[in-house]
């Protein structure tokens, strides 16, 4: 619990995150004392209560997030204090009542989720006020009314959620009027009337759910607009008409139209073709052809009198040569921007320099960009953005950074920039794998020179860069270099040939008189350039702790010219051996010697651009000529490999090899191929998925530079050649999903850098080879689904870098080696679907699998594993899957499985013989997803906390020896997507709201038990159901109509009940309403006493229908011959009845009819 002390904490006290950390108990009202909060995180945890009114005193509160607990009560008025209160997170609780009015006045507020609460007040037209808002999510509530037009002023929302609430009449236009929003979801409510034009003209949607409402009329061409739209749901409304066609509707399937009134369009959407839709297209056809030359006539006509005043405005010398660059790109707002770089996540994070960071992002158009962030926090970051905002509007170079837009407000500015994937030379210097070869370093310090010479000759305005080094210059996917970061650059006016500054550049590279007195000029460039050209080729940097006292780069380099030139350069660009060594220390000569003349101590004596460019382009000719040919001859080995492969393969299915694999392109270019930066050499053999058939020959074992080889999923057979143990590089192999035999090879064991091991579904047979446990640094390895017998050799122990372990569906026998539990790294283990025998170790080594704490999945269902859980068990606390079905495990359930695991989502103990009662503190498993306890021998009443697990998506309890009612709290989980208590002895009726509580619910098995009562009319609100049993129970009332609801449903069972028809008709007219559920395979309403005839409607029901059991049902009457429609029926079973007449002719219809 969270105790009253809370409140004592430093005042200072900025930010608390407390998530998922169990905390129960309630909010205490000292937690107000806390004035310089910014940051509440409380979500995931166990908090009950409400929400203490002191929160009002936290005046500096921006984050607020409570959501996932237990509170209750309303939401108070005290939020709306918060005036600096950006975002609210209040969803998954039980709060109710009304959402606050004054919410409107917080117009700070970015995010509000209140989400899966109990709230029932309508929607505030306040919120309307909230200009800012991003995110409004109100959905699984009970709220009501309309949907005011206010929410039309939420201009930069981009999601919004009001599903699954109660929101009756129409969806106002103005929610056109949000051109930001990208998710827009207001399905399972009461909406009546059209669907809006205006929505199509929301540029950025890409999700719209409008399912399961009222709505008529027909779906807006303008919705063809939507050219981001992926995600489009108009399923259970009233729909009529033609459905559209194009734009996003190409994308779409039926799936999205289903169950409306009179639907018509395309056969792939299949619902009936529009009967006047080719006349009409046909006349407008017509009339295009009519409108559109003249149409085009005019375009031309208004174009060559633009060209034409265009050009005589040019003349005139008023346009200016360079162009605006920022003013004429395309805008990208900051929501944009959000979307493209997932909310500036972790994993997008590029890197970050003295004003700020930048990230990786992709926009919807699919281009990838860099967007460069400013720390307006940081002294000098504004004005850095504006130097680069003013230095970069006018230039425009192949080695420059380009910029692509801005973005810039108050309290955010950026740059979105071209997204260089190659990183920068800082990296390719200095990080582990990845290298540059002279040639390379001499093309990438040309290009650097070309930009300088650009800004410093090329533009009207000439611009000093200022902070010239490796880190800012960026590298395309052609390795070209740009030059980046202006942000401390200067522009010289004219006149001007130098400027004081107070800004310093980075030290090392800055020219002395930049250093001394702030006086900066083109020749400090200069400087910088031949700092940096020598680093490029000697790889040291200026500040190297090698340089000491009077020591620098430039005396190193200096004192070792001409004879020592060897000793300075970077020992990986020179080889002693190659034919040509000398002439290259040459060039290397001559390039530091450019290099000095760069830095030299004085600005006069420094050479300009121009001449570097020239000088350097007359080495590179030089180098060009004394270039070594081994390189290529190496590759020719690689392809003569590959090529020996191809010959190999007997079929290629998607011919992807036979057309690209050719020797008229370089085999660094062929699909599935990567050549090594360094030596040019593949490195990486990627053919998976490619449908290729044949074997594998002994030449790929030439491939001597190989780190990655994936032939996964393909139809190779044979064994594995003995040639591939020469590949001393290989780090993963993965032959997953092929047809290979033979024994596992033992010659894995002689690959010194395998990391990663993949033969799962194979046919590979014997044992697994002691042997390969001496490939030390495995940290996968995968043999799950193969003929494996014999033992688990005790040798696996040795694997001590195991992270993933899976021996599944094999024939595997013995008992899991001791040796196995020392693996402390391994986490994940799969064992399932073998003979191994023996117990977990209990008893005299009770601790060993508790030694595997960082497991995550164990996963060993049908091994034959006996006994009872080792209470050693309770030390994985890492666990999040736990799958032990099909065995002998016996004793009662362990209480502290879920104290200790609090990350388990998936529980499998089904099909085994676990005695004893379900414990309450199963209810603490607040990360359960699945909880299977089916097939075993629990016996007592199912405990009422079982109801605390909101995550909860299935629960399976069938077959076991449960009793008392069904806690009504089981119906609280509306998150549960499948429940079974199939087979127990459950008394009890059902809750009358069991439909409105279970929203989700989308299978229900409840038979073979002792339930009574009616079935509740609110089950038919569950929309999602697409199985309901409930047969075998005691249940009674009339055989409920509204069944018919479930539109989804295909498995509907009643059998053995009470139901009984409808007094107000002799026909069983529930039949009628069943016609709705146009997906009902299976239908069985045996043994209850219906009493009542056949209806004719019987011929309407599903045209999927397979199966009808209605034995013992009092029915009545004749057969009507309309049961002739029902063309799929395979079983038709109507004995012990009442019925009389003829079997009608039709019955000769049912071509698929078995018994």
């Amino acid at each position: 619990m969270l105790p009253a002390s809370v409140g004592n904490l430093s005042t200072s006290l900025e930010k608390i995150f407390a998530s998922d950390c169990q905390i129960k108990g309630g909010i205490p009202n000292d937690i107000g004392n806390l004035s310089s909060l910014i940051y509440l995180y409380l979500y995931g945890n166990r908090l009950t209560g409400p929400i203490p009114g002191t929160l009002d005193r936290l005046g500096r509160l921006q984050e607020l997030s409570l959501a996932n607990n237990r509170l209750k009560g309303s939401i108070g008025d005290s939020l709306c204090e918060l005036q600096n209160l950006g975002n609210i997170y209040l969803g998954e609780n039980q709060f109710s009542g009304l959402v606050p009015k004054c919410l409107g006045n917080v117009t700070s507020l970015r995010g509000i989720k209140l989400n899966s609460n109990r709230l029932s007040s309508n929607i505030p037209l306040s919120l309307g006020n909230l200009k800012d808002l991003l995110e409004l999510d109100l959905s699984s509530n009970n709220m009501s009314g309309s949907l005011p037009s206010e929410i039309g002023n939420l201009k930069v929302a981009i999601r919004i959620d009001l599903s699954h609430n109660q929101f009756s009449n129409g969806i106002p236009r103005e929610i056109g009027d949000m051109q930001n929003l990208i998710h827009l979801s207001l399905a399972q409510n009461k909406l009546q009337g059209s669907i809006p034009d205006s929505i199509g003209s929301i540029p950025s949607l890409e999700f719209l759910d409008l399912s399961n409402n009222n709505l008529s009329g027909s779906i807006p061409m303008s919705l063809e607009k939507l050219q981001y739209l992926n995600y489009f749901n108009v399923s259970f409304n009233s729909l009529q008409g033609e459905i559209p066609f194009s734009g996003p509707f190409k994308n779409l399937s039926s799936q999205s139209f289903m169950f409306n009134k009179a639907l018509c369009g395309a056969p792939r959407f299949r619902v009936p073709p529009c009967p006047t839709s080719s006349n009409h297209r046909s006349k407008k056809k017509k009339l295009l052809l009519i409108v559109f030359p003249l149409l085009g006539a005019a375009v031309i006509i208004v174009f060559v009198t633009l060209a034409f005043m265009w050009m005589r405005y040019r003349r005139e010398g008023n346009v200016p040569v360079e162009a605006d660059l920022l003013a004429t790109m395309e805008r990208i707002s900051y929501y944009e921007i959000i979307q493209a770089t997932n909310d500036f996540s972790e994993s997008n994070f590029i890197g970050s320099g003295s004003f700020g960071s930048v990230y990786k992002g992709i926009l919807r158009d699919g281009t990838t960009i860099a967007v460069k962030v400013f720390n307006l926090q940081a002294e000098g970051a504004f004005k850095s953005f504006e130097i680069e905002c003013e230095v970069l509007h006018n230039l425009r170079h192949r080695n420059l950074t380009k910029v692509i837009s801005s973005c810039s407000n108050l309290d955010f500015k950026a740059l979105v920039l071209e997204y260089m994937p190659n990183g920068s030379l800082e990296k390719w210097l200095y990080s582990h794998n990845y290298f540059l070869d002279i040639l390379q370093r001499l093309s990438i310090m040309i290009d650097v020179a070309r930009a300088l010479e650009y800004l410093h000759h090329g533009c009207s305005t000439p611009v000093i860069h200022c902070d010239l080094k490796p880190s800012n210059v960026l590298l395309d996917e052609n390795m070209v270099a740009h030059v980046s970061d202006f942000g401390i650059s200067k522009l010289l006016c004219e006149d001007e040939s130098d400027l004081h500054t107070k800004t310093l550049a980075t030290f090392g590279y800055i020219a002395p008189e930049y250093g001394r007195e702030g006086l900066v000029s083109l020749k400090c460039d200069v400087y910088s350039y031949g700092i940096m050209l020598m680093e490029t080729f000697t790889r040291r940097r200026p500040n190297d702790e090698i340089f000491d006292g009077d020591l620098s780069l430039k005396k190193w380099v200096s004192d070792s010219l001409p004879e020592a030139t060897i000793k300075v350069v970077d020992a990986n660009l020179l080889m002693p051996e190659d034919k040509k060594f000398m002439d290259k220390v040459d060039c290397v000569a001559s390039i530091m010697k450019v290099a000095l003349d760069c830095s030299a101590e004085s600005p006069e004596e420094r050479i300009n651009m121009k001449d570097v460019v020239g000088m350097l382009q007359k080495i590179k000719i030089q180098l060009l000529s004394c270039s070594t040919t081994t390189a290529e001859v190496n590759l020719k080995t690689d392809e003569a490999a590959l090529l020996a492969l191809k010959s190999y393969v007997t079929s290629d299915t998607y011919n992807i090899l036979t057309s690209n694999w050719t020797s008229t392109t370089s085999v660094c270019n062929w699909i599935g191929l990567t050549c090594g930066s360094r030596h040019q050499r593949i490195i990486t053999l990627d053919i998976s998925n490619m449908g290729l058939i044949g074997t594998i020959p002994p030449h790929l074992g030439n491939l001597s530079f190989l780190v990655s080889l994936d032939i996964s999923s393909n139809g190779f057979q044979g064994i594995l050649p003995r040639e591939l143990a020469n590949l001393h590089r290989l780090e993963l192999i993965n032959v997953t999903s092929n047809k290979f035999t033979g024994d596992i090879p033992s010659w894995f064991s002689l690959l010194p850098e395998l990391q990663h091991l993949h033969l799962a579904f194979n046919s590979f047979t014997g044992i697994i080879p002691p042997d390969i446990c001496n490939a030390s640094k495995l940290e996968s390895l995968v043999l799950g689904f193969n003929q494996l017998q014999g033992e688990i050799p005790n040798e696996i122990g040795n694997l001590q870098n195991l992270t993933w372990l899976s021996l599944g569906s094999n024939q595997l026998t013995g008992s899991v080696p001791l040796s196995l539990y020392n693996i402390s790294s391994l986490q994940r283990l799969v064992l399932t679907k073998n003979s191994l025998s023996g117990n977990l170790p209990v008893g005299e080594i009770p601790q060993e699998i508790g030694n595997l704490r960082n497991l995550e999945i164990l996963d060993a269902q049908n091994c034959s594993l006996s006994g009872p859980l080792p209470s050693s068990i309770s030390n994985l606390t890492s666990l999040q899957s736990l799958n032990l079905y099909g065995n002998n495990l016996s004793g009662t359930l362990p209480r502290y499985i879920c104290l200790n695991m609090p990350d388990l989502r998936a529980f499998d103990l089904g099909n085994n013989l676990f005695s004893g009662n379900i414990p309450k503190e199963f209810g603490n498993c607040s990360s359960l997803s699945d909880l299977f306890l089916r097939e075993n021998n629990l016996t007592g009443e199912l405990p009422r906390e079982i109801g605390n697990l909101f995550n909860l998506g299935r629960l399976d309890l069938h077959s076991n020896f449960l009793t008392g009612p069904i806690p009504s709290t089981i119906f609280n989980m509306s998150n549960i997507r499948g429940i079974s208590f199939l087979g127990n002895f459950f008394t009890g009726s059902l809750p009358s709201d069991i439909g409105l509580r279970l929203p989700n619910l989308e299978e229900l098995y409840l038979g073979y038990n002792n339930l009574t009562g009616a079935i509740p009319n609110s089950l038919s609100n569950a929309s999602n159901i697409f199985r309901l049993g409930i047969g075998y129970n005691d249940f009674s009332g009339h055989f409920p109509r509204s069944f018919g609801n479930l539109r989804r449903l295909e498995y509907l069972n009643v059998n053995g009940n009470h139901f009984t028809r409808e007094p107000s008709s002799p026909g069983l007219t529930f039949f009628d309403s069943l016609t709705n559920c146009r997906h009902l395979r299976k239908l069985w309403i045996g043994y209850n006493p219906l009493n009542g005839n056949l209806p004719a409607s019987v011929g309407n029901l599903s045209s999927s229908l397979d199966y009808i059991y209605a034995v013992n049902s009092e029915i009545r009457g004749y057969i009507p011959s309309e049961i002739g429609n029902l063309s799929g029926l395979s079983f038709l079973l109507l004995q012990g009845n009442y019925l009389s007449g003829f079997i009608p002719r039709t019955i000769g219809n049912l071509k698929n009819l078995q018994a």
